[in-house]
């Protein structure tokens, strides 16, 4: 099955597809910006398969647990005899938060989102230590929806920015630098685009990707290993 990658906003989804062409050249992978219709559509669509070897889906930077999540078990559980069992990879800040902590509320998010509209019988497990949450079938136990996070340190618009800072540090004055620290981790991305004379910040977010700035981080390497 081709790998299913979330993630949270327009940002971590570049990422993502400049990851999978880098490690992947010559191979076709399709991102998708804010647009579980979409997404649906595509992942029904049996030729789309036999071309695409990822589909990315990233949210509007804010409901990736309240509401995509929701929505995409609506969509596609118990839908499909097919594909009874469905992985989804979940690329997610932390920012800074215990992220076993994070589970258990993102598993009480989607258990009353779940809930409050009288979805048929299931039963969904969290498994904090391992980053996952398992949906089962309680009508037919062929059917199996896992959800694995993938957490982000802090946010990844603080991480673009930190590494940058450290890898441009003779490029940027004293007083940008100040400023980019000083800058909201969003804002920071189009300052420190325009200081390195790059077209915009999708490219400084490209350019990570390419020369590997990450390589190091144990979020890095788990996403790397699934795409």
């Amino acid at each position: 099955m081709v790998p299913q990658l979330l993630c949270e906003g327009i940002h971590d989804g570049i990422f993502l597809e400049e990851l999978f062409k880098v490690k992947n050249p010559g191979l076709y992978s399709h991102r998708i910006d804010n647009d579980i219709s979409k997404f649906a559509r595509i992942f029904r669509n049996p030729n789309y398969w036999s071309k695409c070897s990822v589909i990315i889906q990233n949210d509007n930077g804010h409901d990736l647990i309240s509401k995509f999540l929701p929505r995409i078990i609506q969509e596609f559980f118990m839908r499909d005899k097919n594909r009874k069992v469905i992985n989804f990879y979940v690329l997610k800040d932390s920012d800074g938060e215990d992220t076993e902590k994070l589970i258990n509320s993102f598993h009480k998010s989607i258990s009353e989102s779940l809930n409050s509209k009288r979805y048929p019988e299931f039963n969904l497990d969290k498994f904090p230590q391992n980053k996952k949450i398992i949906m089962n079938s309680l009508m037919d136990d062929r059917y199996k929806f896992c959800f694995q996070f993938i957490f982000v340190p802090i946010s990844f618009e603080e991480k673009i920015r930190e590494k940058a800072l450290a890898i441009y540090s003779t490029k940027i004055s004293n007083s940008r630098r100040d400023a980019i620290i000083d800058s909201d981790p969003h804002d920071a991305l189009n300052l420190i685009a325009n200081e390195l004379e790059l077209d915009s910040k999708e490219n400084l977010i490209r350019n990570s990707a390419k020369e590997f700035w990450f390589k190091e981080e144990e979020w890095y390497k788990q996403i790397y290993s699934v795409i």
